[in-house]
């Protein structure tokens, strides 16, 4: 067991907004080390990894499952409010392109296509890289939008 002080002003501000703080510096460390070992695509954490299983499991056969309904599912499954599972758990998915986001939908990428597509999803070939929503213009959109007159079918 370590203990840690911190005696930085911007750290711990941004510690002071988190929910579990033990986390976020066990999060960080993870990420320092996987970047120090030179790993590409570091490998995810044990959240991380159950989270992309269950996303698998639950886009099935339609290969897409509702982004509220992931957040929701993980949020309360991880004892984390929703902020923190987008950008401790989902978030990281998205950037190493286990997972797109879009139109408040997740699919999540077969483990065989994700080595090949090089991880981030963002393509240069589009001409769109200085216009193309980022991962929080997605989780915004995905969250303003409401279902008027009851459940949706789509």
């Amino acid at each position: 067991m370590v203990n840690v002080r911190i005696n930085d002003e911007e750290l711990q501000s941004f510690l002071d907004d988190v929910d579990n703080q033990s986390e976020a510096v066990r999060d960080g460390l993870r990420l320092l080390m996987n970047q120090q070992a030179g790993r590409k695509f570091p490998e995810l954490n044990d959240k991380q990894t159950r989270a992309y299983q269950w996303i698998l499991e639950a886009a099935g056969t339609s290969g897409v499952v509702s982004a509220e309904e992931v957040v929701t599912v993980l949020a309360q499954e991880f004892s984390r409010g929703k902020q923190l599972v987008k950008m401790t758990i989902l978030d990281p998915l998205k950037h190493e392109g286990y997972i797109e986001v879009e139109w408040g939908r997740i699919r999540p990428q077969p483990p065989g296509e994700m080595e090949s597509s090089g991880g981030s999803s963002t393509s240069s070939s589009d001409g769109l890289e200085d216009d193309a929503p980022t991962v929080e213009d997605e989780w915004a959109r995905q969250e303003a939008a409401t279902v008027v007159g009851g459940e949706s079918d789509d």
